[in-house]
């Protein structure tokens, strides 16, 4: 009885097998292992059927200018101008550029990317206060949000949600669990 693995070895050679391409010694190892597997003498089978048939169409024959216009045609799109990208059409246009343009330009684009980074600086060393009217009308209860947050988290030192929901007070039904 033939294995799975024997079929793995022999399936990729049937192929061969069928166009009498293999040597004697590889055509007994599959005539042996098709004789005990009816897959493979199937899959055999099918190879030799698709190869009877190919067999029986018309031989094809290319026209007799067929490779000159072939040759032509290789030739028309390997001469044919390739279309240009982004990057290649402004590398022409710098390169058509006067050498003073050029270097007007570059300066400008230095400056232009060098702003932002300059602005961002700016801001970044600015002192961060909130407006006055801000900071009055709200610290009250901010304070209040993270003096119930403290006492929250040191109760429940896992961060328990029903902790937080007790501590803030909001229970929904008689018992006292906040549910």
């Amino acid at each position: 009885m033939a294995s799975i693995l024997d079929c793995r070895k022999i399936q990729p050679r049937l192929s061969g097998y069928v166009d009498g391409a293999l040597p004697r010694d590889e055509a007994w190892e599959i005539e042996k292992h098709l004789s005990a597997c009816a897959v493979c003498a199937r899959v055999a089978d099918d190879f030799a059927a698709t190869t009877r048939l190919l067999r029986t169409l018309p031989e094809a024959a290319p026209s007799a200018d067929f490779e000159a216009r072939l040759a032509l045609r290789l030739a028309d799109q390997s001469l044919a101008p390739r279309p240009m990208g982004v990057w290649g059409r402004w590398r022409l246009a710098w390169r058509e550029r006067p050498r003073g343009a050029r270097a007007a330009a570059a300066s400008g684009l230095a400056l232009a990317c060098l702003a932002p980074v300059a602005a961002l600086v700016a801001v970044r060393t600015r002192p961060a206060t909130p407006p006055a009217a801000v900071a009055d009308a709200s610290s009250a209860s901010l304070e209040e949000i993270v003096r119930v947050h403290v006492r929250a988290s040191s109760s429940e030192p896992l961060g328990e949600s029903t902790g937080v929901l007790l501590a803030s007070g909001g229970t929904t039904s008689g018992d006292g669990t906040g549910f």
